[in-house]
């Protein structure tokens, strides 16, 4: 009997089935994202640096909107018809309204300043953001994440808070309606009640999409607090922790870090959760392990059984996870940052958690392998108490992974998999201030003063004690990449302000800043960086448009339609470039990737963790541009064979493909795609699936009849 079927990749079904039942979120333009071309958001045109309209999504909140106008007979009376062709209150709507030598600032022109060193910040205090007090209960501080909750194309917050008899806020989800220029958030009510700390932790959180829907999903944790919180098609909390059978003790898990990720290549994306030591008692003893989520054919994220993915278990105290295809064979590795409570140094015997790793994921003809553990150095130097990740390129050393961590921080890079630390001689190490060592924690990757050199901002602060009265220890620094390869450490004369009292709403103890994200809140077309602190106010630092003009940064939002993926595995290759940029894929303590690539290059090429490549043109804007990977591989099973057929121009003329197939008389072999026209024959009957290799990447997804 002929079994005939055609295999189309899960997420793209997901993704057009979501887009029917929801039209009236549905964003870009249907007939370009069909083809896989990029295009600007529908939803109207803003008018950037340069004059050039760029499509940028309008806030729905009431009032947010302006009335497009020719004339000022088109405006109501105390509106002006301004260049961008908006009526509005003020001197502007964004920069464009403004002259050259200026820049729009809450609906007003002032004029752009110099920047010595290429780059300037400035504290924003948009409410309510501005006056949301986290309050801190566990000692490790607390955190936030970035999701589109709604699908509006722009990505909204949640800051979280264990807030305790009367003290700090209410965790809260806030809608994003800013404008050009103008942050505006909105507390979302019913997503800001106080709760229970002793029955609900909500000291940080995360998310991740499920269904490749573009509907966000949140993460709520905490101690002994995993809660998945949808919000379509209809509202719902599902407590992840309680699917574990009660004498499971990762039920017990401290959730700080989570990742998602397709762990078992089945086209769903699963979750990965990070746990942290809070006690280690002998009633307690395994509370650390870590939780891998394996997402079901029915949407359901189910615990998988410690012994099929022991490695994942860990037994370490994460306060990151990331993902990298830091080896370029397509299969994204894993980081675990673990923190041990020690220095670089410590004597191994002395402690027994793990110190943390990055886990190679293993070719899929490995028998009997799914990951490779490498500790991140040898010996003793692989002890340390490692909080954050970043990934970036040294000039004429290679790409590295920035770890920070509790004293001198690492650079290191991998020598057939032997890791090679160049920290002193990158001078990133920041280790020690007045006797004092200091904590870093989170990493962001940029090209902060476009030089075209990869630089560094770092999030810092050590453990607040009372009486301490703050400090360069305390101090976020961005760290730029000169000549020989040598970074300079920066902070008050960037922007970044120093710490004080009044950020940690706390006469006994001084601001201390941990992870960190960037973003474009307002889509302007310049960064915000938001910081979480251990406790007291988040940090928003907004880049300030400089002169001379530079082209705005531009935000791309990725829909992958083969393998799903959430902010990780992606590539931005520069216009007139050989190099791609992997930036977004840090492991964060307390807050996840963000989903959105936001990246300075406004032209160049787009790669999916597919291996799929699409240009894309932000046109001079901010963006944001929708970028949706095509439909370019199908997969047709046949009596006896496998039937493939590759639309991808990317690949050449002549790719050369080779197949692994997942089960065997001896477990995983080889399998040799035959060319045949236009498509690739594959001899296929009991094999239970197969993986391709194209031009010697992975695409890490099973297909299967």
């Amino acid at each position: 009997m002929d079994r005939t079927m055609v295999r189309t990749p899960l997420i793209f079904a997901m993704i057009c089935a979501c887009a029917q039942e929801a039209p009236r979120h549905d964003i870009g333009t249907s007939a370009l994202l069909d083809a896989g071309i990029s295009s600007p958001i529908d939803g109207g045109s803003d008018a950037v640096d340069g004059g050039i309209d760029v499509a940028v999504p309008f806030p729905s909140c009431e009032g947010c909107k302006p009335t497009a106008c020719d004339q000022q007979s088109d405006c109501s009376e105390g509106e002006r018809c301004l260049v961008s062709g908006r009526c509005a209150v003020g001197d502007c709507w964004n920069h464009g309204d403004c002259e050259a030598d200026q820049r729009c600032f809450q609906n007003q022109c002032l004029s752009r300043p110099t920047a010595e060193h290429g780059i300037l910040f400035e504290r924003r205090f948009a409410e309510p953001f501005a006056s949301h007090h986290g309050y801190e209960t566990n000692g490790y501080g607390i955190g936030l994440a970035l999701l589109d909750f709604d699908r509006d194309g722009d990505l909204d917050l949640y800051l979280a808070s264990n807030q305790l008899d009367g003290n700090g806020s209410p965790a809260c989800l806030y809608e994003n309606q800013s404008t050009p220029g103008t942050t505006r958030l909105r507390a979302v009510e019913r997503l800001c009640q106080p709760h229970d700390t002793f029955l609900e932790e909500r000291s940080n959180a995360s998310a991740i999409d499920l269904e490749g829907d573009g509907f966000h999903e949140l993460l709520i944790m905490g101690k002994g607090t995993v809660i998945l919180e949808r919000f379509y098609p209809v509202e719902e909390r599902i407590n992840l922790l309680r699917k574990l059978p009660r004498s499971d003790r990762r039920g017990y898990c401290f959730a700080g870090a989570a990742l998602a990720h397709d762990f078992n290549y089945d086209g769903r994306i699963d979750l990965y959760i990070g746990c942290q030591t809070e006690a280690r008692t002998e009633r307690n003893p395994e509370m650390r392990e870590n939780i891998l989520f394996l997402q079901t054919q029915d949407g359901q994220l189910e615990p998988e059984p410690r012994e099929n993915w022991y490695l994942l278990n860990d037994e370490g105290s994460s306060l990151g996870l990331g993902a990298i295809d830091f080896n370029n064979d397509g299969l994204l590795d894993i980081p675990v940052m673990n923190d041990t409570f020690t220095l670089r140094g410590s004597i191994q015997i002395a402690y027994d958690l793990n110190p943390g790793s990055i886990l190679w994921r293993c070719s899929p003809l490995s028998d009997l392998c799914v990951f490779n553990s490498q500790r991140f150095a040898r010996g003793d130097d692989a002890w340390g108490s490692f909080m954050g990740l970043g990934h970036l390129h040294v000039e004429g050393v290679g790409d590295h992974l920035f770890i920070s961590e509790w004293g001198a921080n690492r650079l290191v890079r991998f020598e057939d998999q032997r890791p090679v630390d160049y920290s002193a001689d990158a001078r990133v190490q920041i280790g020690i201030h007045n006797g004092t060592w200091i904590y870093s924690w989170g990493v962001i990757v940029d090209d902060w003063n476009r030089d075209g050199r990869e630089d560094l901002f770092v999030s810092q602060g050590i453990v607040p004690v009372p009486g301490d009265i703050g400090g360069a220890d305390h101090q976020d620094t961005i760290l730029i990449q000169g000549e020989s390869a040598r970074f300079t450490s920066y902070s008050e004369e960037l922007g970044i302000a120093m710490p004080s009292h009044v950020d940690s709403l706390s006469d006994a103890v001084v601001h201390s800043s941990r992870s960190a994200v960037k973003l474009d809140l307002d889509y302007d077309g310049f960064a915000d960086i938001v910081t979480a602190p251990n406790e007291g106010l988040f940090l928003h630092h907004a880049e300030v448009p400089i002169r001379p003009a530079v082209s705005p940064r531009c935000t791309l939002i990725p829909r992958p339609r083969v393998v799903p993926t959430f902010g990780t595995g992606y590539g931005v290759l520069p216009e007139g470039e050989t190099r791609y940029r992997n930036w977004d894929v840090q492991g964060q303590l307390f807050m996840n990737t963000s989903p959105w690539i936001f990246t300075p290059f406004g032209r160049g090429e787009f790669r999916f963790p597919s291996g799929a490549i699409v240009p894309y043109d932000c046109l001079g804007g901010a963006g944001p541009v929708e970028i949706v990977e095509p439909d370019w591989i199908n997969v047709q099973f046949e009596s006896e064979q496998a039937r493939i057929r590759l639309t991808a121009p990317w690949l050449g003329d002549a790719p050369q493909l080779l197949a692994a197939y997942q089960t065997g008389p001896t477990g995983p072999h080889e399998g040799q795609p035959v060319r045949d026209g236009d498509d690739w024959i594959l001899p296929f009957s009991t094999q239970g699936a197969f993986m391709l290799q194209i031009n010697d990447r992975w695409l890490p997804l099973w297909f299967e009849p």
